[in-house]
């Protein structure tokens, strides 16, 4: 059956139009009367063509319901023109300025085609779905530029949207998941991590919730134990995880369990506190910086973070943050030249440990 006959049960001519005008129409096309006509009868055949009068009365219908209920299709908008003749307004400039602007569509696309994890062919079919929230004409002009543009991913993929149909079925049912972990040979392909004693390592883990942080897409859940319950929130990246499977009749452990859920129940703060998603318990952390680093410190911690003191002769400030001892770790390892931790001690400890091996390393001639 073609396109054209399978919508010869369509006989009613508010549906008609409101179809073409979500297909032809948005802010920046526009119908005129006589091209809207002409769609109709394109669309739907010779046999279903209406009238000019018949259009005015359902354009005014469409826009009054889609005034009301434009939650799922947008508004109807055009512009009237005063007739000279007597006859009435014209109606013109017709369209359907849909729920996503064609800049906000533009932005959802660009992220998902950056998104190297996930596999050309996945990234094309969510673009494609992204596509048709507009009209034919965003389509045309945006798709080539698009495509061109998407490039063969370079990390580390799998079936990511399997992956995550299975994630999240399991996060609304409350059940955990087995899953096995994917690393790289030296010669790029993917092999399934294991253990000490070169056996095939495997996970399980009571799933809360995924995130998308730094450009990677991460499973929050604890870490499941045999004989007692789990003492911290963990995260895994989604596309370094293969043969994920729900375990039915597992005991599944809430956060409300788990100690400091209080920080890491909210999914604000665990970004904020796990910055670079490597996990750990969350204390505090006291470092100096110059006044300057306070661009740098809103751009890693948000607003979760306190100044403490503010040496205006110095212009340096004393900064307290929530994060884990790693994501403090690599962040103050990337700022170096102007970052001192002051505490806790054992990271201070441990930056100045890195300090002299990499000056040792350094210093010697290559």
């Amino acid at each position: 059956m073609s396109d054209k006959s399978s919508k010869g049960y369509i006989t009613d001519a508010k549906l008609m139009v409101l179809y073409v005008l979500l297909k032809y129409s948005d802010a920046n096309h526009t119908l005129e009367k006589n091209r809207l006509l002409e769609l109709i009868t394109s669309e739907f055949g010779k046999n279903r063509s209406i009238n000019v009068r018949t259009l005015d009365r359902n354009l005014e219908t469409i826009k009054k319901f889609l005034d009301h209920k434009s939650d799922l299709f947008g508004k109807c908008k055009y512009d009237v023109i005063s007739a000279k003749t007597g006859n009435g307004n014209t109606k013109t400039s017709i369209r359907i300025e849909h729920i996503f602007s064609d800049h906000e569509l533009r932005y959802l696309i660009d992220m998902v085609s950056s998104c190297e994890y996930i596999v050309k062919k996945e990234r094309v079919e969510l673009i494609n779905k992204l596509l048709t929230l507009s009209s034919k004409s965003f389509l045309s002009d945006y798709k080539p530029y698009l495509l061109n543009k998407m490039s063969k991913s370079k990390v580390m993929v799998n079936e990511l949207m399997r992956n995550l149909k299975v994630i999240h079925k399991a996060i609304i049912e409350k059940k955990q998941i087995r899953f096995v972990r994917l690393s790289r040979t030296l010669d790029g392909k993917l092999l399934n991590e294991k253990d000490e004693n070169g056996n095939e390592k495997t996970y399980i883990v009571n799933p809360y919730r995924t995130v998308f942080n730094d450009g990677f897409y991460y499973l929050v859940c604890s870490k499941a134990y045999d004989n007692r319950e789990p003492d911290r929130i963990s995260n895994y990246r989604i596309d370094r995880m293969s043969e994920i499977e729900i375990i039915g009749d597992s005991v599944y452990f809430p956060e409300s369990r788990i100690a400091d859920v209080a920080i890491n129940a909210d999914t604000k703060k665990y970004i904020s506190t796990h910055r670079m998603m490597w996990s750990g318990k969350t204390e505090t952390i006291l470092f100096r910086c110059p006044e300057w680093a306070i661009t740098e410190i809103v751009d890693f911690f948000g607003d979760d973070y306190r100044i403490l003191s503010h040496d205006k002769k110095e212009t340096t400030l004393t900064v307290a943050v929530e994060s884990t001892f790693d994501n403090m770790l690599i962040w103050s390892r990337r700022f170096f030249d102007f970052v001192e931790v002051i505490s806790p001690r054992p990271l201070r400890q441990r930056l100045k440990e890195d300090i002299a091996r990499a000056y040792e390393k350094y210093s010697k001639d290559v």
